[in-house]
């Protein structure tokens, strides 16, 4: 795989691990709704086994949340320097290729048939926008 491909990928990969974290977190909500006492008729019960569980979750949303703001920041200096490389491309039709494909999460056969091309040419393009974007990677370096 190119340099520019697990550039780009790395960025595709974090923005969709922080939306199925925040889907988790949805859930853990969720459930946190539903835990609620359970009352015996001989027993008084405190309450002590539901504020655990209780607490529990919550310290549990807490946690999930600091890491998850966490990500979206690594997210967003990520895709800012991606499309700050992306910016200096001197072919529009590769920028809008990798832009889609990598940003808004398109299919090779969504991108041709938003941009008006065949699957295959939109292939090729798909290529040669990796090594024109592997090509600033390795000027940037320098």
């Amino acid at each position: 795989m190119s340099e520019a491909k697990e550039y780009l990928m790395g960025v595709k990969l974090l923005d969709a691990q922080i939306n199925m974290r925040l889907n988790e977190l949805d859930v853990l909500k969720d459930k946190l709704k539903h835990i609620t006492p359970v009352l015996k008729q001989d027993k008084v019960d405190s309450g002590g086994g539901t504020q655990d569980r209780m607490a529990q979750t919550i310290a549990t949303i807490v946690d999930m949340e600091q890491a998850i703001n966490a990500d979206i920041d690594r997210y967003a200096d990520m895709k800012k320097a991606a499309m700050a490389m992306l910016d200096k491309m001197e072919n529009p039709t590769y920028m809008t290729v990798l832009h889609r494909r990598y940003f808004l999460h398109h299919s090779f056969e969504r991108i041709a048939s938003d941009m008006s091309y065949s699957w295959r040419w939109v292939c090729k393009l798909h290529g040669r926008a990796l090594q024109a974007f592997d090509k600033l990677l390795k000027d940037n370096k320098e």
